[in-house]
């Protein structure tokens, strides 16, 4: 009998999606792999709850993924966190958002594009979920984007053995990256947002920063693969992106949560109890450079604060 080829092609992106978010940091997954198909309306989907009371969007880091348990019944692509911040939000919301008020679009990979059109067939665009009765929207993205974090951070890995104590990503990529963040992901922010206000006309919206993958100087090599004078250029990079998103959610009526400050000493060198991103080396989840249940609690609480 001849195999179900659909459902071969969405077994081997699952699995490669799976291996990429396990083995890259900052996954920027499913960019590289087969095409995406197009997808019926988002409407269509199982589950899916058009103009819900709250939506959480975003990327890998909004989704938290890697850390176990996943949302039963999610997209295997997605890796999406029962602990993510959005879920945590949704618990301890005071107004109270049961299953059919709450909707969990965040999934690994994401970028701006993905919250208007089907990020991996079966994975509706995040955005679908908005309309006018949606009450609040928190979201994380912009890292995906070009694939920002996770070749920056490639990068410099891959370049730093060369001079441990110097700065050799940087001589070698700052230029680039300052032009494809003003050139490219700063516009593309301001349309994402853009969008999510248009959608959800009455919502409260929080726009949330990234928080920091390194402490502010010197490193920690080879836990984290940097070299020291790369970590500055890379904690610029994080800078400049969150400059951007900043800057997006200004121009269109939503919050900016800053992470920036918050998140000093919660970095991939700091102590196991104390971090809140895990290193390269020695991760306690399945994805590396991502943030941790500790660091998904503090967001989740950075947000609840900043809606009281």
């Amino acid at each position: 009998m001849r195999p179900n080829l659909e459902r071969v092609w969405i077994k081997r992106v699952a699995a490669a999606v799976a291996l990429c978010a396990v083995a890259a940091p900052m996954t920027a997954c499913g960019r590289d792999g087969p095409p995406i198909r197009s997808a019926p309306s988002a409407s269509t989907y199982p589950g899916f709850h058009p103009g819900v009371r709250y939506a959480h969007l975003g990327d890998s880091f909004a989704a938290g993924s890697g850390i176990d348990p996943i949302v039963a019944d999610s997209p295997a692509m997605c890796l999406r966190s029962r602990l993510d911040f959005g879920q945590l939000v949704a618990a301890r919301h005071p107004t109270g958002f049961g299953e059919s008020a709450f909707a969990d679009m965040s999934c690994a990979g994401a970028g701006t594009a993905d919250l208007s059109a089907a990020q991996y067939f079966g994975v509706p665009p995040q955005a679908g979920v908005l309309g006018p009765a949606t009450e609040l929207v928190t979201m994380m993205i912009g890292g995906n984007d070009g694939r920002l974090f996770a070749d920056a951070v490639a990068q410099c890995s891959a370049l730093a053995g060369r001079d441990v104590a110097g700065a050799p990503c940087r001589q070698a990529h700052e230029a680039q990256v300052d032009a494809q963040i003003a050139g490219t992901i700063a516009p593309a922010l301001s349309g994402a947002v853009a969008l999510v206000t248009r959608r959800a006309p009455r919502a409260r919206v929080l726009i949330v920063g990234y928080p920091r993958l390194l402490p502010p100087r010197h490193g920690c090599y080879p836990t984290m693969r940097i070299a020291a004078g790369d970590v500055d250029y890379l904690n610029r990079v994080q800078l400049r992106l969150n400059g951007a998103i900043a800057g997006a959610a200004r121009a269109h009526r939503a919050t900016y949560l800053d992470l920036w400050s918050a998140s000093r000493g919660h970095d991939a060198c700091a102590p196991p109890g104390e971090r809140w991103i895990e290193p390269m080396l020695g991760s306690r989840i399945r994805t590396t450079v991502h943030s941790n249940a500790a660091g998904q609690r503090a967001i989740a609480e950075a947000v609840l604060a900043a809606l009281n």
